[in-house]
């Protein structure tokens, strides 16, 4: 079970899934600190690959509660969507965790 605010670090959480989006592969692609972790596209991409991923959701866990998405996130969200669109995989969302709700780069674009 995962609790975000139970977390020390923060970890940057892959769901790997087919067509169907039957869970392909769970990983942790990166951990970090207290504060942050540094999220690469490349650990991603090597991941969905191998799993041979038609759909990814990505999720970190945000001890601070911020309310918005950092400079960070909008990069790293951003080149993972240029690679993930050259390859043909979708991004079902990158959401930021924790006990008081979320934020959806998914929501947040439609919205």
């Amino acid at each position: 079970v995962f609790f975000p605010d139970n977390e020390v670090d923060e970890y940057l959480y892959l769901m790997c899934c087919d067509c169907n989006n039957m869970v392909k592969g769970l990983f942790i692609v990166s951990q970090g600190g207290v504060a942050s972790t540094l999220p690469n596209v490349r650990g991603v991409m090597q991941r969905s690959l191998i799993c041979n991923a038609d759909n990814i959701i990505i999720a970190r866990n945000d001890n601070k509660r911020r309310k918005e998405f950092t400079k960070e996130d909008k990069v790293f969200y951003g080149k993972l969507k240029q690679v993930c669109e050259a390859t043909g995989i979708n991004i079902g969302d990158y959401m930021i965790l924790h006990n008081r709700g979320y934020l959806s780069f998914k929501e947040s674009e439609t919205s």
